[in-house]
């Protein structure tokens, strides 16, 4: 996010969450209908059912359930430069290539902090590739 312009435009909003308790009062709001709303860049239209969404709005209640601090600690955090930082584990980075909020340059900077990795990029999927 630091070193490219692009990605640091498509991560304005991570400005917003460097705030304490502040990005956690509008999510709360109309059921989570923020966080839940993002969902809906899914590729596939039943990515997430009704229920989906019920559950992870129950989760979502939980006393202390929303954390984001690490928003907060990438924007203020100095981070070690990518020669100190390693991953001795094979890895494998799955990517959808419809993400709106991450540069497809990010999977590649991610892979050269690994020893052994090997990028999967999933042509219809977006940021959440797991569903």
């Amino acid at each position: 996010m630091r070193n490219n312009p692009v990605q640091r435009r498509r991560s304005r909003y991570a400005r917003f969450f460097a705030v304490a308790y502040l990005p956690e009062l509008p999510w709360r709001q109309g059921n989570f209908r923020a966080i839940a709303g993002s969902f809906k860049d899914a590729i596939r239209p039943d990515a997430f059912t009704e229920n989906d969404l019920r559950r992870y709005r129950a989760a979502w209640s939980q006393p202390g359930a929303i954390v984001i601090n690490w928003y907060p600690a990438l924007l203020r955090r100095q981070m070690p430069e990518s020669n100190q930082l390693r991953v001795g584990l094979p890895t494998l980075i799955i990517r959808g290539t419809q993400a709106i909020f991450a540069e497809r340059e990010l999977a590649d900077a991610s892979a050269r902090l690994c020893d052994d990795a090997r990028i999967t990029y999933l042509e219809r999927s977006t940021h959440w590739v797991q569903h």
